[in-house]
Formats: structure tokens, C-alpha cells, sequence
């Protein structure tokens, strides 16, 4: 058609921008008060350590609780050459709250946010550090060590309570078990903590442990007693109950001769593109053998036979996936991309300690094929718990670091449940993959279905659901193409969520490569249909687009342009938003920043190693001056964040910066924007460092911004005649025929 508005794509090379950083202001302690403060803190701790039995001791070492005060939260107040001096290694950390003694949060009445670190250190290690904190000459008031000293609040010896977690009975329990762990440093002491849980009564599975970056997973059955004795060992941060498996909706046939499915003839629109789903597998006489590679699992992962109901299930989710919810009697639509389906699911997998085999399972799927599309509705059942990281999430955020694969995970069913059992299940609380829940329609007016879980994520994903799909009610059901024609039905998240997939297959099959799995993310958070009437913690960013125009095309009045690549760390690049001239009056900005970074589950306070500070400059004329100077960059203007010099407490609860999606928008008059731009500054950091990494990897990135002024119908052409060198329309590789609602 030849008004066709395709998105545009910005083709030069973002231009960079300096970035200025401010030093830090005092510290909240002193040297003389915080030696009066700590000294009899690390002598207790010094004593304790001693007590600790040589064999509860990983690699002769005992972990160490210390607290920063609440004013110390930045990355450059990390007390690194405190631990350096020291000989303290750092395990980890926990987020927690605190009311300090003294700093600028000392004067307020609720305890304030704060971060507790796990070191560990031999107990002579421990005692080394005592003469620092003596009124001598060894550290000064200019020495680095002092002001990392004069961060901290409180030092203390991890006690076993903090490692045992409510609900472990006094009759044998099925239990998970968090260890700090490094594989290159921490080998050595593994045989000892199973010799040593023998000691106490705890018999531990070998077979099934799940080794992540910094954690380590394993299962075991014990009584109460027993683990209160296992718990004196120094490497274990949590022992945990095991959950069961997370149940899922086995669809029912309807009982209808008169309703029947009717699949379509052609294959899939791009063949070439493939969506994983990992689920109960699928009969061997299904339906859907010309867009379906049905995988089941080798041997050595011990998945067990296939059962019906959950082949069921898997049938349902892979319709779901190639169709959508089908019409009775209607011929169903054609499929956007092939799907292999891996089964995951059998029947030794439905006992606590199966999901550990499914686990397993994905994992080495993941690590061996690249898929640009995964759907997952599996995990635990448990609502996500903001300081313990699940090791499904923590798996799956380590798969899709990378930015090349885009996973959506249904968010769970249990919206029904009292606070807060009602809040998102793992692992669609991973920051680098899209929670799905459930609408109640798939077009017009829309409220999430009671049973979708509901937000809040975990720091820094605090927005989860991240998006909605029709996922049925009672009323209106979700239907599948099931056996020999029949019609399935049922509800659930677990639909919800390969129907998202199957609408970011329609994007990538209509583009192609060009559209990267970033770019798409991006465009399904964008594009997605909220009002003000949703709660953000009902609905996350809203209900993804259910027509492909809506994602591919600009409306009237509407110029939507992407910016995609990678960036290098501490870089800084300028997006100019292309605002033509000869507009007038007010104008909206609409702008969504997605990227991908690796994560660290052992510090799940700084979840994110990768952070990227997103600056609105309204007016590239106007600039502050003080002290006579004028400053490096553009006056900012408040966007993703409420002000410039936001607390960095405030930046994580509110998610800010490390949040790997941000979205916003705000009006603005013409008359106000001289060349507007984004600065995109790309901050990295990595536990145990003050400063950025120096070996910090690229991440992959996408900025979509739209510029919206609906009386404007010819908006979209005043960009590409005003910047014909900077922009471009995106045109479909394949062209995808009507219709094309998802």
C-alpha cells in the first residue's frame, strides 16, 4: 500500500557525548568515632570465628555479615581497598534496612535501604584487621582505607539463622540448598561440606546440583535438627524448603461435534526462524508435524516417560504458539515461525526434586542451540523472594545475557492468593526475559484476569508483569487444536505467554535479522495498550499490541524511529530525536530503552552488571554555568527519572538505571526543544570492584522514539523530508497477508 508508514530506522552512527562524573561527599563516620563503633564489633567477630568447628569451615575460612551505612549505597563507595588491605574475600551480598547511628539518613524514622556484604576470611585473617582500628598511625585520615571504613555500619559473624529458612519440619524434608560457590576457587571443599553433611544426618543428591556465577545449588533431604547442625557451615547462604513443581492447566476437550479446528495448509511465513518451548512434549500422532520438530529428551537427564496430561498441556502451548486462541470451524492463521519443542516434563519429574532434572535439561538446550525466540510457562510455584535468587532464573538470566535470544515466561497463576503470594513466580522475574500474564480479552477494553500474578519484581526488575496477553476466563476460554480436529480449552498464564511469542515471531518474520531480539523487546514494551486506569503492578507496561501494524507500522500523526547496536562501557552516545521544523504548539516524546547485561544471583542487591543512565537534554543551547564554567553537556530534563540528582537509594527502588527495560513519555511545547536528545551513558560494574571493570563485555541495546502530534497527520513525512541522511523506512523482508491480528 503506498501509505504505508514503515518505522523508521536511524542509519548514521550515534555521535558520543562526555560524561562528567562528581566526586562523593564525606563519609558518614569519622576515623576516631568509627573506631570507638567498630572495635568491639570485630573483636566479638574474631572471637566467634575461632569458635566455628575446623570442618564447618570452607577453605578454612568463616563468612562475615558487614553492613554499609544506608548514605554508602554507590558503586564507588564499595570499600575495596578495605578488603584488599585486609585479606577479606567478598561472596556476596543481600539487600536490607537499616536505621544507621549516623550519616544523612541517621534523621529519619523508618529504617532506611542498605546492603549487607558476605566475606569470608580465616579467623587469623579476621584478627589482622583488629590494628586498624586502633588509635595508632596505621591508617590516616587521608589513607583510601579510611573512607571505605567510614562507610560501614555494623561487622558481625553470619550466624546459622540466617541461613535456615521458615517452613523446615522436624520429620525429613525435601530441601534446596544456596552455597556461595566458585568453581575455580571452590572446588577443593566440596567433597568436605559432603562429608560433613553426612556427619550431621543430611543426605544430599549429587546428581542433581545446579552451578551458576557465584551460587551453587543442590538438593537434599533432612530433618530440622539435622539442618540446624549443617547450617554452621560457612559457605551456605540459605537452606530452604523445596517446592513442588508449579502445576499446570491441563486443557479439556470440548465436547462439540459440531465445533472443529481447522488447521491451515501453508507452512510457516519464515521457516528459517524457530521458537523453543520447553514443555510436557507432545503425542506422537499430533497435529502440527509440518511446523512442530517434537524433541524428547536423551536418557542421561533421567526425564522419565511422557504423561498424558502433561503432553496435553505441551499440545496446548504449542497451538497457542502457532495460532493464537483459534475460531471453531475457522481456518486457523498461518503459522509465523517453526517451533521445536523439547520435552522437559515426565514422569519422573512431578516430585519436588524433579524440577531440577527439567532444569538441567533447559540448560544444556540452551547452551548448545541459539534460538531468537524461547517461550517458558515452567518454574516453581513459589512467588519470587527479593533475596533469594531461584536457580531457574538465575540459569536463564545467565542464557540470555547476551542479548541475543528473547525469552517470555509465564508469570504464574496464583493472582488470587493474599499478599504476597499473589506476586510473580520464577523465573519470570529475570531481568533479561519478559514476564507474561493474562488479560481477560484480546482486543478492546481489558483487566487482568484475577488469576495473573501481579507485580512488584525484584530490584531492579521492579515492573513485572513485564507485558498482558489474552490468557481466557471462564466466560471466554483459551482454544487449541487438539487430536484429530477437536478443540481444547482452559485458561492461564501458560498461554499467555507463547502467544506473545508468537507475536514477536510475526515482527521478526516480517523483518527479519535486521530486527534483532533487543529491537523487538523494545517494540512489544512500546507499543504496548495501557491507560491510566491500569495499576502498573496490575499490568506492567500493558497488553501487547494485538494487530502487527500497530508494531511495524507508524500511525498518523506518529514518527516512530529505532536505535539499536552495542555499547562499550562508560561509553556515552547522543540519540537525536528528530523533531522537524515548523511544528507548533505541544508535541509528545514516547521513548522505551531495552538492553541485556550478565548478572550476578549471589549479590542480587546488585543484580545487574550492566547499567545504562538514559538523559533527557530538551534544548542542546542551553547549559548551566557555576562558578562562571559552563557545563560539559546540555541543561537535563526529567524523563525515566523524577530528578537529576536522585538519591541512589531512590534509584533502586524505583528501579532506576539498572533496570534492563525503561519506559516513559511526556509532553512537551515545540517551542521548548531546540535539537532534543537521549544521552545513553553505559555503566558497568562487577561485585568486589569501586570502579567500572576495565573488561566489561559490549551489550546489545534498542531505543525506540516516537514522536506524537495526532493532528499532524503528515508528521511521519516532515521527519524523513527534514532528515533524508538520518533516517530511513524499514521495509518488511516478507510480506505477511491479511489478516494479521495476533
Amino acid at each position: 500500500m503506498a501509505n504505508e508508514r514503515y518505522l523508521l530506522g536511524y542509519t548514521q552512527t550515534l555521535k558520543r557525548a562526555r560524561f562528567v562524573s562528581h566526586p562523593p561527599g564525606p563519609p558518614p563516620y569519622d576515623l576516631d568515632g568509627q573506631r570507638q563503633r567498630l572495635l568491639p564489633q570485630l573483636q566479638s567477630l574474631a572471637t566467634a570465628a575461632e569458635a566455628i568447628p575446623a570442618e564447618a569451615r570452607a577453605n578454612g575460612q568463616v563468612v562475615a555479615v558487614v553492613q554499609l551505612n544506608p548514605q554508602a549505597l554507590s558503586r564507588s563507595a564499595f570499600p575495596q581497598a578495605l578488603f584488599k588491605h585486609a585479606d577479606w574475600r567478598l561472596l556476596g551480598s543481600r539487600s536490607n534496612r537499616v536505621k544507621p547511628t549516623g550519616g544523612t539518613r541517621a534523621k529519619y524514622e523508618d529504617p532506611s535501604l542498605t546492603t549487607d556484604l558476605f566475606v569470608a576470611a580465616t579467623p587469623a585473617q579476621l584478627k589482622s584487621a583488629l590494628p586498624l582500628l586502633m588509635a595508632n598511625e596505621r591508617i590516616t585520615a587521608e589513607d583510601p582505607i579510611t573512607r571505605d571504613f567510614c562507610n560501614l555500619e555494623a561487622i558481625r559473624l553470619m550466624e546459622s539463622d540466617d541461613r535456615i529458612k521458615p517452613g523446615i519440619l522436624d520429620t525429613p524434608n525435601e530441601l534446596e540448598l544456596v552455597l556461595h560457590y566458585d568453581s575455580l576457587l571452590d572446588g577443593r571443599w566440596h567433597d568436605r561440606f559432603t562429608a560433613f553433611a553426612k556427619s550431621v544426618g543430611v543426605e544430599l543428591d549429587p546428581g542433581l546440583e545446579i552451578a551458576s556465577r557465584g551460587l551453587l545449588f543442590m538438593t537434599a533431604t533432612a530433618t530440622h535438627a539435622a539442618v540446624v547442625k549443617l547450617a554452621r557451615f560457612s559457605f551456605l547462604r540459605a537452606i530452604r524448603p523445596l517446592p513442588e513443581p508449579r502445576p499446570l492447566e491441563e486443557p479439556q476437550l470440548l465436547r462439540s461435534a459440531t465445533q472443529r479446528a481447522r488447521l491451515p495448509p501453508d507452512p510457516a511465513v519464515d521457516p528459517n526462524l524457530t521458537i523453543a518451548i520447553f514443555d510436557g512434549g507432545l503425542p506422537t500422532n499430533h497435529p502440527f508435524p509440518k511446523w512442530v520438530r517434537a524433541i524428547e529428551p536423551p536418557p542421561h537427564h533421567d526425564i522419565g516417560a511422557p504423561v498424558p496430561g502433561l503432553q496435553a498441556h505441551g499440545m496446548a502451548v504449542t497451538s497457542a504458539a502457532l495460532f493464537g486462541s483459534i475460531e471453531p470451524n475457522t481456518p486457523a492463521p498461518r503459522p509465523f515461525a517453526t517451533i521445536d519443542h523439547y520435552r522437559v516434563l515426565g514422569a519422573k519429574t512431578s516430585g519436588k526434586k524433579g524440577h531440577y532434572r527439567a532444569l538441567a535439561l533447559i540448560d544444556e538446550v540452551l547452551s548448545q542451540r541459539d534460538y531468537a525466540l524461547v517461550s517458558l510457562s515452567l518454574g516453581p510455584p513459589e512467588p519470587m523472594d527479593d533475596d533469594n535468587v531461584s536457580p531457574w532464573t538465575t540459569l536463564l538470566d545467565d542464557h540470555l545475557g547476551d542479548g541475543t535470544t528473547l525469552a517470555c515466561v509465564a508469570v504464574g497463576n496464583n493472582g488470587e492468593v493474599a499478599e504476597p503470594g499473589c506476586r510473580v513466580m520464577a523465573p519470570a522475574d529475570s531481568v533479561n526475559a519478559l514476564g507474561i500474564g493474562a488479560c481477560d480479552v484480546a482486543a478492546g477494553d481489558y483487566v487482568r484476569t484475577s488469576y495473573s500474578a501481579k507485580g512488584p519484581g525484584r530490584t531492579p526488575g521492579l515492573i513485572k508483569p513485564d507485558l498482558l496477553h489474552f490468557g481466557g476466563t471462564g466466560a471466554s476460554p483459551y482454544l487449541f487444536a487438539g487430536m484429530n480436529s477437536g478443540i481444547l480449552s482452559t485458561t492461564g498464564t501458560s498461554f499467555a505467554t507463547p502467544g506473545v511469542a508468537r507475536v514477536a515471531s510475526a515482527v521478526r518474520a516480517h523483518f527479519g535479522q535486521k530486527f534483532s531480539p533487543m529491537v523487538v523487546k523494545a517494540l512489544l514494551v512500546h507499543c504496548a495498550e495501557r491507560d491510566g486506569d491500569h495499576e502498573v503492578l496490575e499490568v506492567g507496561w500493558g497488553r501487547a499490541a494485538h494487530q502487527l501494524p500497530a508494531l511495524t507500522e507508524c500511525p498518523a500523526g506518529c514518527a516512530r524511529v529505532i536505535y539499536a547496536g552495542k555499547l562499550t562501557p562508560g561509553a556515552v552516545l547522543r540519540a537525536p530525536v528528530l523533531l522537524p521544523s515548523g511544528l507548533t504548539g505541544n508535541v509528545r516524546i514516547r521513548a522505551t530503552l531495552c538492553y541485556s547485561c550478565r548478572t550476578d544471583p549471589n549479590t542480587p542487591g546488585d543484580y545487574t552488571r550492566a547499567g545504562l543512565d538514559i538523559t533527557f537534554r530538551p534544548d542542546a543551547a542551553k547549559f548551566k554555568f557555576e562558578n562562571g564554567k559552563k557545563s560539559a553537556n546540555p541543561v537535563s530534563n526529567p524523563f525515566f527519572k523524577r530528578h537529576d540528582h536522585i538519591l541512589e537509594e531512590e534509584r533502586r527502588l524505583l528501579a532506576q538505571k539498572w533496570n534492563t527495560v525503561m519506559h516513559s513519555e511526556c509532553g512537551k511545547n515545540v517551542a521548548s526543544l531546540n535539537a532534543p536528545c537521549f544521552d545513553l551513558h553505559y555503566v558497568a560494574r562487577e561485585p568486589g570492584l569501586s570502579i567500572s571493570p576495565n573488561d566489561a563485555p559490549e551489550i546489545h541495546y534498542a531505543l525506540v522514539v516516537s514522536l506524537i502530534q495526532p493532528k499532524t497527520s503528515d508528521l511521519y513525512e516532515r521527519v524523513l523530508a527534514a532528515f533524508p541522511t538520518e533516517v530511513s523506512a524499514l521495509k518488511p523482508l516478507i510480506q505477511i497477508e491479511p489478516p494479521i491480528s495476533l
